[in-house]
């Protein structure tokens, strides 16, 4: 394995998997649990995110093969998951309503699509083949450390910008988000 490779791949999956936006959708979907939770909120979510992203680079083109998915439905398909959650952050919309556990509720969200969506996937799927699995594993590590420790510092973020900063954050990230995707949706449409 070759470092430089290793943290070219790190770079461009740290860029696609963009914790500087997932980190007020994760502020915004644990703002109701306590300060203490949302600490295992962001373990458990760079934990599978980055499993999710492990898993799909090994086995993700075959098992999409197997079933009949192709990379461009996958891609749609992401995009749609993103769309109603960027539509209900920006409506106000509490993710979780009537569920006891909230934690699993907005971890899960933040899990798979936005932390390892389809452009991860994709991504790391496209430098394996250009570097080799080994590496991009490597990268995969490197980058879900990095989005982990921004996570773990979503508390002393939000205590900085409050609960009127963070509602402003929160739609602010819905639309961006909204527009993230669509990106997807055109991208898996060719268009």
């Amino acid at each position: 394995m070759d470092l430089t490779e290793i943290i070219k791949a790190a770079v461009a999956l740290f860029i696609i998997m963009d914790p500087f936006s997932s980190l007020p959708v994760f502020i915004a979907l644990t703002r109701s649990i306590p300060n203490r939770d949302r600490g295992l909120a962001a373990n458990r979510a760079t934990l599978v995110a980055g499993a999710t992203l492990l898993v799909f680079t090994l086995i993700g083109p075959a098992f999409l093969s197997i079933i009949g998915v192709t990379m461009q439905s996958f891609t749609i398909a992401g995009g749609v998951l993103l769309l109603i959650m960027a539509i209900s952050i920006v409506m106000g919309i509490d993710y979780g309503r009537g569920v006891e556990q909230k934690m699993d509720v907005a971890v899960v969200l933040i899990e798979v699509p936005l932390i390892t969506g389809p452009g991860a996937m994709t991504t790391a799927i496209i430098l394996a083949a250009k570097y080799g699995t080994d590496t991009v594993v490597a990268a995969i590590v490197l980058s879900t450390i990095a989005t982990w420790l921004m996570l773990r510092s979503a508390n002393a973020i939000y205590g900085v910008i409050g609960k009127s900063g963070n509602e402003v954050l929160s739609r602010i990230s819905g639309l961006l988000l909204s527009a993230i995707a669509v990106e997807f949706i055109r991208s898996g449409l060719g268009i």
